[in-house]
């Protein structure tokens, strides 16, 4: 009895500090697929063969990473997991694509882009999941599908240009800086405040109890309002 309560703890401990491991991985050899191992690394400009980032691991894209202009990233499975996003290239633009629209970039952490990447693709969906503070740095990058499917609380740090964003759990979202986007779904009781340029090209709906509140310091555009089954 005392050893199988034993096992039952260990069990899980080992649970737990798997879950709770993280990695940092930094790409490495230019153009590739994010599956590929190979592409992988834990020190900057160091060897591949590292294994593919999960929900745990930080990824680091710097210009350790490329060997030349213009080389592309590609995001070539149906979903992709990292805690941390971090791109701090200054040289040799590299770019991110993606081989589905379906494809999915699930980022559990901060995202921090900057103006000196490349393109950006919009053939993807980009979630923002998880719980906790975080921040989001589009580097002035146009994004496609944007999608707010965890509980924490997210601020864009930059200009943020999206086509439809969702947000389909209570999530808390601190727009500081100026947000344009094609549609604005709300689906979930989340609390959003827009304190600068807001700008929707389509519609804002909202089909939930959310709270949306426009600072006096933004300004801005909609073609239309739809509010819903909101009680």
């Amino acid at each position: 009895m005392i050893s199988k309560i034993i096992t039952s703890v260990l069990f899980f401990f080992l649970l737990v500090s798997q879950s709770a491991f993280s990695i940092d991985y930094y790409w490495v050899g230019g153009t590739g697929n994010w599956s590929d191992i190979a592409k992988w690394s834990t020190t900057s400009g160091g060897a591949g063969g590292a294994g593919v980032p999960g929900v745990n691991d930080n990824v680091t894209f710097d210009n350790s990473s490329f060997t030349a202009t213009s080389q592309t990233v590609t995001l070539n499975i149906a979903n992709a997991n990292c805690n941390n996003m971090t791109w701090s290239v200054t040289t040799r633009t590299p770019n991110f694509a993606s081989s589905s629209t379906a494809n999915n970039l699930n980022i559990y952490g901060n995202l921090a882009m900057v103006s000196a990447q490349g393109t950006w693709t919009t053939g993807m969906n980009a979630y923002f999941l998880g719980t906790g503070t975080k921040t989001v740095n589009s580097g002035g990058k146009t994004f496609g599908p944007v999608f707010f499917a965890g509980t924490g609380t997210w601020s864009n740090t930059a200009t943020w240009t999206t086509g439809v964003m969702t947000v389909s759990q209570a999530a808390t979202l601190n727009f500081t800086n100026n947000i344009t986007t094609s549609t604005f779904n709300v689906n979930a009781a989340a609390n959003i405040t827009f304190s600068a340029l807001a700008t929707m090209s389509s519609t804002l709906g909202i089909t939930a109890g959310a709270n949306i509140n426009f600072q006096a310091t933004s300004t801005g555009t909609g073609t239309s309002m739809n509010i819903t089954g909101v009680g």
